[in-house]
C-alpha cells in the first residue's frame, strides 16, 4: 500500500512516480501479450526495449515488482495481471 506523504516535496515525488508507472502500462501489456513470465522476465523485457526505470537505471526484478505494486495500489482494472507477475516470483510458485 502506498503511504500518504505529509509534505509538498514528498507529494510531488509520489505524483511523479505514479505518473511514470502509469506511462508504463502499454509496455507492460505488451510484455503480457508476449507471454513474459515473472519479474525477472519483465525486467529483461523492459531492458531489452531500452525503457529506463524512473531513475534512469536498468530494470531489476525488484524495480519491476515496485512498479507493479504501485499500479496495483492505484487500483487499475488490470491489476490481476500484475498480480500474476508477482505470484510467479514467490517461493510457493516454484513448487
Amino acid at each position: 500500500m502506498t503511504q500518504i506523504p505529509t509534505n509538498a516535496g514528498a507529494l510531488g515525488m509520489q505524483a511523479r512516480a505514479d505518473s511514470y508507472a502509469l506511462s508504463l502500462i502499454p509496455i507492460i501489456r505488451e510484455a503480457m501479450s508476449a507471454d513474459v513470465k515473472g519479474l525477472a522476465g519483465l525486467a529483461a523485457y523492459l531492458n531489452a526495449r531500452s525503457f529506463p526505470t524512473a531513475r534512469g537505471c536498468h530494470w531489476r526484478p525488484q524495480t519491476a515488482s515496485d512498479v507493479l505494486r504501485r499500479l496495483v495500489s492505484l487500483g487499475h482494472e488490470w491489476d490481476h495481471h500484475c498480480t500474476e507477475f508477482l505470484v510467479l516470483d514467490t517461493p510457493s510458485a516454484a513448487r
